[in-house]
C-alpha cells in the first residue's frame, strides 16, 4: 500500500527479525547488542511504526465488519501469482529473495492479507458489470491494445569518433554488436543485455529521443545506423531488431485487466479508507513519548485525514484512465521484504525506452 501502513511495516520486520541472540553485530571487537539496535530504530522510526500498526488494526477490523476479509484460498492464490509474475514460478528464487529481506512466510501471508483486505474495502459496492466494464473498455480501449512500437540495441558513446569508429567495426561483422556494448556501452540500464531496448512505444520515444526515434525509422530490419546519432552530449550507434505495429484487442481477451483498471479506477482511494477508519477510531496510547502525537492524530482533532481527502469521504471517485499496460505481460520482479504482492491493479506500464544517458558530471 502506498501508505503509512506499508511504510512502518518494513520498519516492523527489521524490528522483528534481528536476531534471536543479544548481539547485532561486532566492529573491531566491540558488540552492538540487541538493544542498542532496537533503541536507535524506536527513536528513528517508532512513531511511524506504532501509527502503522494501530493503522492496520483498524483496516482489518473494518474489513471483519464489512465480510471483506480475505479467505485462506484468496491469500494462497495471491502467493501462487506473485511466485508465477515475480519470479516466473521459480519457488527458489522467490525464497531467497525472502530470505535476503528476512522475510518468513507467516510475515509474507499476513501482508498478503492485509493488501487483500484494503483492497475488498476500497472495492466494495462498485458496480462491474459487463456493462459498465465495457462502457470503460469502449472509453480506454487503445490503454488496452499494443502500441507501434520498436524493439532494438544500442550502444552509447561520450565520443562521435569513437562511435564512427565501432560502426566501422560493426559493418564488417554484424554479431559482434551485442558484444561491443557490453565492452562499451556507456548506459549503465542497457549495457548488461547487449544494448537491448525492448517494445518502445513510437510515441514514447518519440516525446523522449527524438533522433533516436527518426534514426530507427528509417531503418530495416537488422540495420544499423552508419551515422552515431547526436543526443544529450553522447552518441548512440543503433541496430533495429523489429518495427512493430499497434494492434488493438477484443474485449473478451482482456476482461480480467479491464476489471482490475476499472476497480482502480472508481473504488474508494487508500487514503480516504484511511481517513475513514481513522477518524471513527479510538486510541489511547501508554508510552508518554508517542502519546500526544498518536492520540492526536486519531481523536478526530489531529491532521489525520490527508488535505483533499476530506471532501472526499462523502463521495465516490472520481473515474480516472487506467494505466498502460505492459506488452510482455510481466510484472517486474520486486522484492518480497518491500511490498510483497502488491502489483498494480491495472497492469503495469511498459518501461519506455529512456534518452541514453549524459555524460557523466554532465
Amino acid at each position: 500500500m502506498g501508505s503509512v501502513v506499508a511504510a512502518g511495516l518494513a520498519t516492523v520486520l527489521a524490528l522483528s527479525m534481528s536476531g534471536c541472540t543479544g548481539v547485532v553485530a561486532r566492529v573491531n571487537g566491540r558488540d552492538i547488542t540487541r538493544k542498542e539496535f532496537h533503541d536507535e530504530l524506536e527513536k528513528a522510526s517508532g512513531l511511524q511504526v506504532l501509527n502503522a500498526l494501530i493503522l492496520r488494526q483498524l483496516l482489518l477490523e473494518r474489513a471483519q465488519a464489512e465480510g471483506c476479509m480475505p479467505s485462506k484460498q484468496d491469500i494462497d492464490a495471491e502467493f501462487a501469482r506473485v511466485k508465477k509474475e515475480q519470479f516466473k514460478d521459480d519457488e527458489t528464487q522467490m525464497r531467497q529473495a525472502m530470505k535476503a529481506q528476512g522475510v518468513d512466510d507467516k510475515q509474507l501471508l499476513d501482508k498478503f492479507k492485509l493488501q487483500l483486505a484494503v483492497r475488498n474495502l476500497r472495492y466494495k459496492g462498485v458496480d462491474a458489470s459487463d456493462e459498465k466494464l465495457k462502457a470503460f473498455f469502449a472509453e480506454h480501449e487503445k490503454s488496452f491494445g499494443k502500441p507501434d512500437r520498436f524493439t532494438f540495441r544500442q550502444i552509447v558513446l561520450d565520443s562521435k569518433d569513437e562511435a564512427a569508429k565501432i560502426i566501422k567495426e560493426l559493418n564488417s561483422s554484424e554479431d559482434l554488436f551485442q558484444q561491443v556494448a557490453q565492452q562499451s556501452s556507456m548506459d549503465p540500464n542497457t549495457k548488461e543485455n547487449g544494448g537491448l531496448v525492448e517494445n518502445a512505444p513510437s510515441e514514447t520515444l518519440k516525446a523522449q529521443a527524438e533522433p533516436v526515434f527518426n534514426a530507427l525509422s528509417k531503418l530495416q530490419k537488422n540495420q544499423i545506423t552508419q551515422d552515431p546519432v547526436s543526443i544529450q552530449k553522447v552518441f548512440v550507434v543503433l541496430k533495429l531488431l523489429s518495427h512493430d505495429a499497434a494492434e488493438t484487442v477484443k474485449f473478451e481477451d482482456v476482461k480480467d485487466k479491464v476489471k482490475d483498471a476499472y476497480l482502480e479506477a472508481n473504488g474508494k482511494r487508500e487514503e480516504q479508507l484511511e481517513a475513514e477508519v481513522a477518524k471513527k477510531a479510538q486510541v489511547v496510547v501508554l508510552d508518554p513519548r508517542f502519546k500526544t502525537a498518536i492520540e492526536q492524530e486519531f481523536s478526530g482533532n489531529g491532521p489525520q485525514v490527508p488535505p483533499g481527502v476530506e471532501n472526499q469521504i462523502q463521495k465516490g471517485p472520481d473515474m480516472a484512465a487506467p494505466t498502460h499496460v505492459d506488452e510482455t505481460g510481466e510484472v517486474p520482479p520486486a522484492s518480497p521484504g518491500a511490498a510483497p504482492g502488491k502489483a498494480p491493479a491495472a497492469p503495469p506500464p511498459t518501461a519506455p525506452a529512456t534518452a541514453p544517458p549524459t555524460k557523466k558530471g554532465q
